[in-house]
Formats: structure tokens, C-alpha cells, sequence
């Protein structure tokens, strides 16, 4: 699986390499584009949980100053419980986004390399690069391999 900061502009990626690669595999390139938007939502609801729970121990603060005081907290302890189930909801929803977000990015495969020749089918890319030809993807592999006699 390739890492995410490839997509991430920010953390030094760029997309358009990936977008390059799927084109020289003649793969759909659209699933680039569905994984900077799907990060970009994870960015967005991981600022929005942070928020929440930062209220949420702020509330908490307020809560065990006012039990030290000896004073009554039962309206911020209903907010809390409201916070908490709010929390609840916001880490589903990132859960869910990250799951989407990989499984967009998992049927992509590494990065093609520049030597690399480009064709619409891997048997025939290996049997370019190879100059060998076989029956099958797997005898492709083989002969690819270049195996020697073993010497007894």
C-alpha cells in the first residue's frame, strides 16, 4: 500500500506522481482524486474530535473545581454525558472515512518507475522488460528470474 503522505501536499507528496503511475498502469485515476478528498474529510473530523474532546476536559476542570468549592455540578456533569455521546459519534465517523480511504487506496499498486515500459497488460510488460517470452504470467515470473542450472 503506498503511503499517505504521497497525497498530502502539505507533508511534501504530490498526487500527480500517483496520478502518473495509475495512468502507466492504465488504472483508474480517479481513485487518486477520492483519496486526497476522503484525507482531507479525516483531517476535517479528526480537528472537529480534538475540539470536542478539548471542551470535554475543559468541562471536567469545571466539574471538579466546583465538587472542591462544594458547589453543584449536575448541569455541567448533563453536558458532559451529551459530550461524551458526541464523542462517541465523531470517532465512528473517522473510523468509517479512514476505512474508505484505504480501501480507496488499496486496489493502487507501488509506484511505476520511469524504465519501466508501459503496456495495457503485465505479461506483455514483463516480457518486454525480460525479452523472454512464456506461456503464462508465471512462467513470465521464471523466466524473468533468470534461474541457472544448479551444479552437482
Amino acid at each position: 500500500m503506498l503511503d499517505i503522505n504521497l497525497f498530502r501536499t502539505e507533508k511534501g507528496g504530490n498526487p500527480d506522481i500517483v496520478r502518473e503511475s495509475q495512468k502507466r498502469r492504465y488504472a483508474d485515476v480517479t481513485l487518486v482524486d477520492k483519496v486526497v478528498q476522503l484525507d482531507a474529510d479525516w483531517r476535517a473530523a479528526r480537528f472537529e474530535l480534538d475540539q470536542v474532546k478539548k471542551e470535554f476536559n475543559a468541562l471536567n476542570k469545571k466539574i471538579a473545581e466546583l465538587r472542591k468549592a462544594k458547589q453543584d455540578a449536575s448541569e455541567l456533569q448533563e453536558q458532559t454525558k451529551a459530550l461524551k455521546a458526541s464523542i462517541a459519534e465523531l470517532e465512528e465517523k473517522e473510523k468509517q472515512i479512514i476505512a474508505d480511504r484505504d480501501a480507496a487506496m488499496a486496489p493502487m499498486g507501488n509506484l511505476v518507475h520511469d524504465s519501466v515500459p508501459i503496456s495495457d497488460n503485465e505479461v506483455r510488460r514483463l516480457q518486454h522488460y525480460c525479452g523472454r517470452w512464456a506461456h503464462s504470467f508465471a512462467g513470465m515470473a521464471f523466466a524473468c528470474a533468470r534461474v541457472g542450472r544448479g551444479r552437482t
